[in-house]
């Protein structure tokens, strides 16, 4: 991300030592209580996603945030823990951030937005150096956004629109995405592709009503160009939304759907797998 994005911007990170020993702190295991600390003291939440079976995990824990270093660099963070096999909460996180190869570390802002991300294990300067680094990318993908998010330019507009979507920062994403659609610049194809990006960055920043429509103008323009992978992955978005606005009775009836009509689709795995979320003893439905 940050080679693409040295096009636009130049990077300038700061990475400063820690001469200060903090005490350990306990690790939080609620998303809820930590968004709501971080929202009363303005700060940024550390989630360590975890599974029993990891190894690296518990190397992590013993090499890095066991240490003085660490603590003293974590000060300002809420720091969240969470098991990527609860079928609750943690399966729900590495779910939305795709976060499948543990350890996995998340920086997220108090609108979940993923701000950094290191993945796999290293020693503890290293890894401070890492999430130092990825905090000071994202601080340039902001500048760019407010440089650049008004341009014509198609690529410059897809190149942040599909950084920020990833991110999970659904109105940044949204912005972006209905700009290159405003260009009128794109074939149809594309448009329609842009589309469904659209849609989802309208689901994650909780646009339900908006997310609906362009879903219902993105999946006809779709089966008319006949792309049917395309329409296949507007109807699994749409299981998906309805899962998110807490309609969880139709998810698990569109997710079921979706497993019957599309039975030789390489997206029946990730239907399925959003299914067992859902069905967890965990599964809370908000």
């Amino acid at each position: 991300m940050r080679t693409l994005l040295a096009t636009l911007l130049i990077l300038g990170t700061s990475i400063l030592p820690s001469t200060v020993k903090a005490e350990t702190r306990e690790w939080l295991t609620s998303v809820d209580e930590a968004m709501k600390q971080a929202r009363e003291k303005d700060q940024q939440i550390l989630v360590d996603l975890y599974a029993e079976w990891c190894g690296w995990c518990k190397r992590l824990e013993e090499d890095v945030f066991s240490t003085p270093i660490f603590q003293d660099f974590a000060e300002n963070l809420v720091l969240l823990r969470v098991d990527t096999e609860d079928g609750a909460e943690g399966s729900q996180l590495q779910e939305k951030y795709e976060a499948y190869s543990l350890p996995a570390t998340l920086v997220l802002d108090t609108d979940q937005v993923m701000v950094a991300e290191v993945k796999g294990y290293a020693a503890a300067p290293q890894y401070i150096a890492t999430i130092r680094q990825e905090i000071s990318a994202f601080d340039e993908l902001i500048r760019g956004y407010e440089r650049f998010g008004d341009s014509d330019d198609l690529r410059v507009l897809g190149i942040l629109a599909d950084e920020f979507h990833k991110r999970s920062d659904g109105d940044r994403a949204a912005a972006l995405y209905r700009r290159m659609i405003a260009t009128e610049l794109m074939s149809t194809e594309q448009s329609v592709r842009i589309r469904y990006q659209l849609t989802d960055a309208l689901r994650l920043s909780g646009q339900y009503d908006g997310a609906h429509q362009e879903l219902t103008t993105g999946r006809r323009d779709a089966s008319r160009i006949d792309d049917r992978e395309l329409v296949q992955r507007f109807d699994l978005l749409s299981a998906q939304i309805s899962l998110d606005k807490g309609d969880c009775d139709a998810a698990e009836i569109a997710f079921e759907d979706f497993m019957d009509l599309y039975q030789g689709s390489k997206l029946v795995r990730v239907a399925r797998r959003r299914l067992q979320t859902l069905r967890s003893e965990g599964f809370r439905c908000t």
